[in-house]
């Protein structure tokens, strides 16, 4: 518990002190460098920050689900991913299907969260 705790501690310093300049560098590299497109670091930086709200996503498994067991609060996985299996399970509140048409919307893609949540079947990362 102690070396979770400490390595949380260090992790924190880091996204306060590095992060901020680590990510101003990156993007300017990004858009410096003829053979990486900017488009490719916003997309990155976009799962990246979704997979951190997984994370820490059990207030949204509590609006989108009475269950407990389930996608949310695990590592590498996405919200649109929890919420696509929530959404196949028939586990779900009415808000989960509101929020799934928003990401529907955002990511120009029906039944984004579904299609998710099979991929992340597919490629047996579940």
């Amino acid at each position: 518990m102690r070396r979770a705790v400490t390595l949380f501690i260090i992790s924190e310093l880091l996204k306060l002190v590095v992060l901020p300049l680590a990510k101003t560098y990156s993007f300017f590299h990004y858009w410096i460098d003829e053979k990486k497109s900017l488009k490719d670091w916003f997309y990155n930086n976009a799962i990246t920050t979704d997979m951190l709200g997984n994370v820490n996503g059990e207030w949204l498994e509590h609006l989108l689900t009475k269950r407990r067991n389930t996608l949310f609060g695990k590592r590498n996985i996405t919200i649109s991913q929890s919420v696509g299996e929530l959404l196949i399970e028939g586990d779900y509140k009415p808000l989960a299907v509101t929020f799934c048409k928003v990401l529907d919307w955002a990511f120009n893609e029906p039944n984004h969260c579904i299609n998710a949540y099979n991929q992340l079947k597919k490629n047996g990362s579940n």
